[in-house]
């Protein structure tokens, strides 16, 4: 309903297009943990949220939280320059508006593999990986086998697209919690 002004009993008019009912445009949070991205990195974690930073941060990885992709972010010096953005997801958590705004922008989407082993194993056995495997005389040919690697025993997979939406629930929705034991009635 648009929202009209009266003027000395003349007919209504519309509000004036510099009104303060108009909406403001705010801009997108920051992004967890980008301060620690280095200038011309190639490839980091995208993860979601600050915790899920946190954990990534632990084992020496670098990572970027956010809770939703906005297009604001791919002018930033960390995502315009990235060849390479692992997205990790824990099943444990309700991540289908992360997964769902990052397949959104193509730009973006198309520099991603997701994976949904989670975010503490992965990040953690990257870790592992690099202390045994990265010498300083590794060139960047061997540096990419190894990376593809890692994204092949983590089950990395390519970015789905908005149209995949099976995929797209089946990375973002939050698994039911399972007992491993189950519950025994000693009663007889």
């Amino acid at each position: 309903m648009t929202e009209t002004c009266k003027t000395n009993g003349g007919p209504s008019s519309p509000a004036p297009a510099g009104s303060e009912d108009q909406m403001k445009i705010e801009a997108p949070p920051k992004p967890y943990g980008l301060d620690k991205i280095p200038a011309g990195r190639e490839v980091f974690f995208l993860v979601h949220g600050e915790y899920n930073v946190t954990l990534a941060r632990g084992y020496s990885q670098p990572a970027v939280g956010i809770e939703s992709w906005h297009r604001e972010y791919a002018m930033l010096p960390a995502f315009e320059q990235v060849k390479r953005i692992w997205v990790v997801v824990n099943d444990t958590e309700d991540n289908l508006l992360f997964v769902t705004s990052i397949a959104a922008d193509k730009s973006v989407r198309r520099r991603c593999r997701i994976s949904n082993w989670g975010v503490q194993p992965v990040t953690k056995w990257k870790m592992l990986w690099e202390q045994k495997y990265t010498y300083p005389i590794l060139s960047e040919e061997t540096r990419r086998w190894y990376d593809k690697q890692f994204e092949a025993s983590h089950h990395f997979q390519e970015f789905p697209t908005p149209s995949e939406v099976y995929k797209l629930k089946k990375f973002g929705a939050q698994k039911p919690e399972c007992r491993f034991y189950p519950q025994i009635d000693w009663h007889w």
